[in-house]
């Protein structure tokens, strides 16, 4: 019988230093861990793990010899648990320059107690099991990093050509789109990289190509610049039949152009918008904003403690508090993964000062703010 999966996004930053013992390599990675996992019970009863990693620094000619998971913590070297199936007979070489991406989906093997014990210890606690890159010159590891959590943050929208500048007169086409992007964050709480996903429900009226599929940076009055790509483009084009159809396509956030738009995106989600373009439509077919415009200025109406007692309209210094009113934040978030020693004084552009002084600020969303 059918049994639910759910679905969790780790993150890691991949270091020579965190191999044990270090190793001495200009290589990098950011990579992302997609686990879907259905637990009936408490029982693992199937399970799926999607790698996908972008790296750089690798010497020229680099050839990999493995790609896993590993169970143990942080300082010790554990068992290989999940395989990738990467394997040096592959003859697998870094990319030009030593930078390039790798990734691989295996089902996780249920007759494996060690697999299912990984799945359900990552469930339990990420920093459990780490990744591990291996290369030739480093057999036991050249990069690794333990798993670590991320925060999810999803939006939807519905995409017409309505919305696009010009707007398209006598297309009769729709599609209902979500970004979401499940982000790691630097200790100051702005983006440190993200995985981000594009799932769009199209409908055109007959056989259409796509030639691209972004986030751009604008108002719902401009057409800006693409800041975020799925992947898609006019050489990598995407042919519904039928015009009705699914577009699933996921991309890693790294480098510092891609993370400035992100932050761009938590902090001011109106100005970004996304938009998919076609053969006929090459400039954008079907658009939406990321988020409805609002000029409106925050309000805060209520401040209790964080023990959530109405009644309770008091804190002791130092102790959480929970702010209530309306337009507190543009784009909800958290501290899901967070692993910095100090929590930030500002997140998605929301800050809180008491006494004059800057609050740390542990939530936000549009109603309320935990500090």
């Amino acid at each position: 019988q059918m049994i639910r999966a759910e679905r969790r996004v780790y993150g890691v930053m991949m270091t020579p230093d965190n191999e044990v013992p270090a190793v001495t390599s200009s290589a990098r990675g950011v990579g992302f861990a997609t686990i879907l996992a259905s637990i009936d019970k408490g029982q693992l009863v199937s399970s799926e793990v999607t790698f996908d990693i972008n790296y750089t620094g690798f010497a020229e000619g680099t050839q990999f010899t493995g790609m896993h998971i590993h169970s143990g913590g942080n300082g010790v070297n554990g068992p290989v648990t999940i395989d990738t199936t990467l394997s040096r007979a592959q003859n697998i070489l870094a990319g030009p320059g030593g930078a390039g991406n790798l990734r691989y989906a295996v089902d996780v093997n249920m007759a494996a107690p060690a697999a299912v014990n990984t799945i359900l210890g990552i469930w339990a606690d990420p920093s459990s099991a780490y990744w591990n890159l291996h290369t030739v010159a480093n057999a036991g590891g050249e990069i690794r990093s333990q798993l670590r959590g991320t925060e999810r943050m999803p939006f939807t929208m519905s995409m017409s050509p309505a919305n696009e500048i010009p707007a398209i007169a006598g297309l009769e086409a729709n599609a209902a789109g979500m970004f979401e992007a499940n982000l790691l964050r630097r200790p100051d709480g702005s983006a440190m990289a993200s995985y981000v996903v594009f799932d769009v429900n199209h409908r055109f009226p007959s056989e259409t190509t796509f030639t691209g599929l972004h986030i751009h940076t604008g108002s719902g009055s401009v057409n800006g610049p693409v800041t975020i790509d799925s992947g898609i483009r006019a050489t990598a084009t995407v042919v519904s039949s039928t015009g009705f159809g699914n577009i699933y396509r996921t991309a890693i956030v790294s480098t510092q152009a891609q993370l400035d738009a992100m932050n761009g995106i938590m902090n001011d989600a109106d100005n970004n918008y996304m938009n998919l373009h076609t053969t006929i439509n090459p400039g954008g077919a079907v658009r939406s904003q990321m988020a409805v415009a609002n000029s409106a200025r925050p309000e805060g109406q209520v401040v209790i403690s964080a023990v959530s007692d109405i009644n309770r309209r008091s804190v002791a210094p130092g102790g959480l508090m929970t702010v209530f009113g309306v337009n507190l934040s543009e784009v909800a978030g958290n501290l899901d993964g967070w692993q910095a020693g100090r929590v930030p004084a500002s997140l998605n552009g929301t800050s809180v000062e008491v006494g004059g002084k800057a609050a740390a600020i542990l939530s936000v969303s549009p109603r309320s703010v935990l500090a």
